[in-house]
């Protein structure tokens, strides 16, 4: 059927060792790989995309949680055991969150799928390796934060020129009280 009404070859050995479930799956998805490439491609980088950044925001929060997690002890808690299971709490809400968020994203994307949409998504997707190396050719050429042919300038540092209040002396606001028990106590 696939190869009268689709022209589909499939490589026999490919099927053979699959059971119906997965042979019709794999049929499905060499139909959606002729007709519909772009689809795949696009929901595969918005998975990535998707996975990078809930990844980064685990990474975070472990990062985050280990700073705290030795508050636990006063609470007679042994903080590994309660790092270990807040972390595991944690990763099954991202893969939860990945899966929900994953499928509405998909949804949305294929009822946006028109030919003009997924051609503007990849519109742009070519790198032009010829200006990167340019940039980086001159960055080399005439350092970070100057243009060709110009001078290097000496970085003027801060200096403060009022003079410092001492602690004893008069507060500079006119309150006749010394410096350390009025504006020097707010410090």
């Amino acid at each position: 059927m696939l190869k009268s009404q689709f022209k589909i070859r499939l490589d026999p050995q490919e099927v053979e060792n699959l059971d119906n479930r997965q042979a019709q799956r794999y049929c499905l998805q060499k139909i959606d790989n002729l007709y519909r490439p772009e689809l795949g491609q696009a929901e595969r980088y918005l998975l990535l995309e998707m996975l990078d950044y809930a990844w980064k925001e685990h990474l975070y929060y472990m990062d985050h949680l280990r700073s705290g997690i030795g508050l636990v002890g006063y609470a007679q808690q042994d903080p590994k055991v309660e790092y270990k299971r807040e972390g595991m709490k944690a990763f099954e809400q991202m893969w939860d969150r990945i899966a929900e968020q994953s499928t509405s994203a998909i949804f949305r994307l294929e009822a946006e799928s028109s030919p003009q949409f997924l051609e503007s998504l990849w519109a742009d997707a070519t790198a032009q390796h010829s200006t990167a190396r340019s940039a980086v050719e001159e960055y080399q050429t005439s350092g970070p934060g100057e243009s060709a042919g110009q001078e290097q300038k000496a970085v003027e540092p801060i200096r403060k020129f009022d003079a410092k209040v001492g602690r004893n002396d008069p507060c500079p606001c006119g309150s006749g009280k010394k410096y350390k028990k009025c504006h020097g106590a707010e410090a």
